[in-house]
């Protein structure tokens, strides 16, 4: 190619491309091209986030909505919260009403079909509306002029009305536009105004003060955290109930006006005292000095049929009066008590330590449980004369869980006076449960507290005391609880007392024998009964069983099935549970049902090196019963003295016969 036609190429070139820039540049139309929106169709050249300020002027008289930081309030003909979606879904209607059709100026005239006054756009019918953009981030003034707009009467053609530009000599016409915002702008203020009585967030609530006939309830919020708990602070300082909090506060949100029967000024206060059948609500909100007050009172309108009552409403931030329906006055409880957490306690299972229990009346020995640290991580060890040993982890979660889930069946008194009259002062039970928790930020006085915020240890002691009456002559058998240094005292369920063990040996490990198939060696089982010995030898290397009759090689007729279940129940013993020192148990294991030893290399722990050992095992059938439907067993660990209980399934798996072609289940 020559060069001179080279450079013709390249000057050609760009020439188109500066043209093409010329005509592509960012105007504001074709910003809002990029943004969805078609200059040449939208009749308003406006993006709805950029309005600022509404004006609505009807030959009835007009309305104002401006836009401050984020939301949108009436300005005229009265001073209130607008609702924000409402206003987003009219200012989209608005800049998206497309032309449809053209009636060019000159085909209108008075006295016919398309005159002004005819299609709507002048007399009592014709809305004009006034679109200022507000301020762009870091101006004062308005960014861009005003935008008027005039909205006639509704075309023939579905969901379309008559507009019109006024004052645009580019645009003189009359226009068909597909959309009809009228249904928000025949009354601006009926169709405008919010309806949410309340925008303050739940989460944001940090206190509400209900006032009743009654009296004051106060509940506070306890952090900063959305799920933090809340307390009663007045007239009582305990635990709030949670759930209640949530539902009143998800309630109050779900208000919604169903009338406004007047506007003026800001309501004034509450009155004082509330009347009968009336309550106010003080919502204090983060961040906020003053509080935001709902009263509320039953409306005039009688309620009928299962009908909704019409609740009358005043809130202190809106020149209005509400009409509500909602049953919030019938169910929203007057009693403190109602207010109030009805567990038992709420304590977090995982900063627990330490659990002492001891009880009057009885000989028992003081339970002591306390956790250590271990190669294995944190254990719970129980402490019997002056011994420790492992401790029943199971059984002391379901202690705390028991004490956390226990609802209280009445609050029968906030003194302490009350205590000798509920056999508290010399309580049959104390449960002393240490544990870490975070200190409070206030003294018990009320003032700062130093330690504010700090881990700290606290020690809670559940008291309990029984007291036997009669209900129309039937002997009743009634539980108080209370914490001690607290003044209330709490009814629960009777069967709570079932928890509580009050002899250490019942918190006891449940695991009688653990072992490895890698330590085992052999298992020799006696049935008295029967008069057999079974000796059964195992040689982990070749994984091989051999077996002995009265002392006769059976190693041929081994039933591996059989001898892997006798195995597996034994290397994972448990016990369902330990039993207080029993003379029929010990009888009973005098002449068991079924002797095993088992032989298995253990670590010598003063040595380090490995010795055999061999446990031996006794059981012999209860007399008392796990289960009603099925036996149980006794049972005894290397004539140690404590005695254990097995269920029927577990003895039954021990018994099976080890010989044979397949396993039997024996009587």
């Amino acid at each position: 190619m020559r060069p001179l036609t080279t450079l013709a190429l390249f000057l050609t070139s760009v020439v188109l491309g500066g043209v093409i820039w010329w005509v592509d540049r960012d105007t504001p139309e074709t910003e809002m091209a990029a943004l969805g929106y078609d200059a040449g169709a939208a009749l308003v050249r406006m993006i709805p986030d950029t309005i600022g300020r509404v004006v609505v002027k009807r030959p009835g008289g007009e309305a104002v909505l401006e836009k401050e930081d984020g939301f949108w309030f009436l300005r005229s003909p009265v001073e209130d919260r607008a609702d924000s979606e409402t206003m987003e879904s009219l200012l989209d209607l608005l800049t998206h009403l497309t032309v449809l059709d053209q009636i060019p100026i000159d085909e209108v005239g008075e006295g016919n079909e398309l005159s002004p006054e005819a299609l709507g756009l002048t007399g009592d019918q014709v809305i004009r509306i006034e679109l200022t953009p507000g301020p762009a981030d870091g101006e004062d003034k308005a960014d861009g002029p005003t935008q008027v707009l005039l909205l006639g009467n509704p075309t023939p053609l579905a969901n379309s009305i008559y507009a019109r530009v006024p004052d645009d000599e580019e645009r003189p016409d009359i226009y068909v536009v597909d959309g009809n915002p009228r249904k928000y702008l025949d009354e601006p203020v009926a169709a405008l105004r919010d309806r949410h009585l309340f925008l303050a967030p739940s989460e944001e609530i940090v206190e509400i003060t209900v006032k009743t006939p009654r009296g004051d309830i106060v509940m506070e919020r306890q952090s900063d955290s959305q799920h933090s708990d809340w307390t009663l602070t007045h007239p009582l300082q305990t635990r709030a109930d949670l759930d209640r909090v949530d539902k009143l506060l998800a309630s109050l949100s779900a208000l919604r006006v169903d009338e406004v029967t007047a506007s003026g000024e800001l309501p004034g206060p509450p009155p004082n005292p509330i009347p009968d059948g009336s309550v106010a609500l003080q919502l204090f909100r983060r961040g906020v000095e003053s509080p935001l007050t709902l009263f509320l009172k039953p409306g005039k309108e009688k309620t009928e049929g299962g009908k909704t009552p019409l609740v009358e409403v005043l809130v202190s931030d809106r020149p209005a009066v509400f009409q509500v329906r909602t049953d919030l006055l019938e169910h929203l409880p007057a009693s403190p008590n109602a207010f109030r957490d009805p567990h038992l306690a709420s304590i977090p299972l995982q900063t627990v330590f330490g659990i002492g229990i001891t009880s009057r009346g009885l000989a028992n020995p003081p339970v002591i449980l306390k956790t250590a640290r271990t190669q294995e991580g944190v254990r719970w060890y129980s402490q019997r004369n002056g011994v420790e040993e492992p401790a029943n982890t199971a059984q002391i979660i379901s202690l705390i869980e028991a004490i956390n889930k226990e609802e209280v069946i009445d609050f029968v008194s906030d003194t302490e006076a009350n205590l000798a009259d509920y056999n508290l002062a010399s309580p049959a039970v104390e449960i002393a449960i240490s544990h870490y928790e975070v200190q409070p930020a206030t003294a018990p006085d009320g003032a700062p507290a130093g330690s504010a915020g700090q881990i700290g240890i606290t020690k809670k002691v559940l008291q309990l005391g029984y007291q036997e009456t009669e209900v129309n002559g039937v002997p009743s058998h009634r539980l108080f609880a209370t914490f001690a240094g607290e003044p209330f005292i709490y009814e629960i369920s009777p069967a709570f007392a079932e928890n509580v063990p009050t002899h250490p040996l019942k918190w006891k490990d449940l695991r009688i024998l653990s072992f490895t198939p890698i330590s085992l060696r052999e298992i020799i089982r006696r049935r008295p009964a029967e008069g057999t010995e079974i000796k059964l030898i195992y040689d982990y290397k070749r994984n091989h069983w051999d077996a002995f009759l009265d002392g006769v090689d059976k190693s041929d007729q081994i039933n591996k099935e059989a001898v892997r279940k006798i195995q597996n129940t034994l290397g994972s013993l448990s016990a369902n549970r330990w039993l207080t020192p029993s003379p029929q148990a010990f009888q009973a294991l005098e002449n068991p049902d079924a002797e095993f030893e088992v032989t298995v290399e253990e670590v010598d722990r003063a040595t380090g090196g490995v010795r055999p050992v061999t446990h031996v095992l006794r059981f012999a059938k209860a007399t008392e019963a796990i289960d009603e439907t099925l036996d149980s067993y006794y049972g005894r660990l290397d004539d140690m003295p404590d005695i254990f209980q097995i269920d029927y399934k577990t003895y039954r798996d021990l018994i099976v016969p080890p010989l044979g072609t397949r396993v039997e289940t024996p009587e």
